[in-house]
């Protein structure tokens, strides 16, 4: 984080730690609990949805087969607790909490300033053959009476590759906030991934309801659809995504009706090495009712050369 163009402090991920059992306190403690269970506590990406695996982050970009991240990203860096429990039959649970809250004020007393906000998952994941690899989760997210609106879907800190494209000032790259503002906010997000040989499918679905800090409603459907076929053992591969989402806005005073983001994304990679890739990408976004451009309108397209070396 450190050759950030966001900052050079290493607050943001602090690290964190993993107990997978409880004998510091006494041995044999709950040890049939602790037997499919792993507690986490820190500060690094909190575990909701499945995005966070597969997008860009600074200098972590193995895992994506694009160049730029999803335009909509509930994704945020926070101090956290974690408690995973694995189930019977490929499944998981998971429930946590967090202030959402990267760098926190000790002092600030303001009325809702640390609201913590809680979440959990549960999934199921199963390699069913060797050609086949099936996962679906469901996560939800819950925060009541904050003044932390931007904490979620404004939280990427180095993700987003293209900067400042639509203005000099932070906010105007190629990520949205799509729910920016909110004081209360209950987010359901759904992920499907299928790997099949060398061909995968990915996709997310996205519903939240919430209020602004005038308590005037506001309503997000986000979904998503990534396609990558890869060649040679893994070594090359051809992605192709669609991304849409929609704000409704209930009398809203600071937009001109129910904002709208489209955005169109396709790659080619190579990895060259086990830490050093190459990729190109085509992206086409398109924004239509959004307060922040005159006449509510903007967009962009082009392509974006990328290599990385991540180690």
């Amino acid at each position: 984080m450190l050759s950030s163009h966001h900052h050079n402090d290493t607050y943001v991920k602090g690290g964190y730690a993993t107990i997978d059992n409880l004998d510091f306190i006494a041995p044999g403690f709950l040890s049939g609990f602790m037997r499919n269970a792993t507690l986490k506590i820190g500060v690094d990406d909190i575990n909701f949805g499945d995005d966070h695996f597969r997008r860009t982050d600074n200098a972590k970009v193995m895992a994506n087969p694009f160049v730029n991240n999803m335009a909509v990203e509930a994704y945020m860096q926070a101090p956290h607790i974690e408690l995973l429990y694995r189930l019977p039959s490929n499944m998981f649970a998971m429930v946590a909490i967090t202030n959402g809250q990267v760098n926190p004020s000790d002092i600030d007393q303001a009325e809702g300033s640390n609201r913590p906000a809680v979440y959990g998952k549960i999934g199921y994941d199963a390699q069913l053959n060797d050609a086949l690899r099936f996962r679906a989760t469901e996560s939800l997210y819950f925060v009541n009476h904050t003044n932390k609106g931007t904490s979620l879907f404004g939280g990427d800190k180095a993700g987003t590759v293209s900067q400042k494209i639509f203005g000099n000032t932070s906010g105007m790259g190629s990520q949205w906030n799509a729910m920016s503002g909110f004081s209360d906010l209950t987010l359901s997000n759904t992920n499907v991934f299928l790997k099949y040989n060398d061909t995968e499918l990915y996709g997310l679905f996205q519903y939240g309801t919430g209020a602004d800090i005038r308590d005037k409603d506001m309503k997000m459907t986000h979904y998503a659809l990534d396609a990558v076929q890869r060649f040679s053992n893994d070594r090359f591969w051809v992605a192709a995504r669609y991304e849409n989402a929609v704000t409704e806005y209930a009398d809203a005073s600071n937009d001109l009706g129910d904002a709208e983001l489209t955005q169109y994304q396709l790659g080619l990679g190579w990895f060259l090495s086990k830490h050093a890739v190459a990729k190109l990408e085509y992206i086409d976004q398109k924004r239509e009712k959004n307060s922040a451009f005159v006449g509510g309108e903007a967009s962009f397209k082009g392509y974006m050369i990328s290599t990385a070396l991540s180690f």
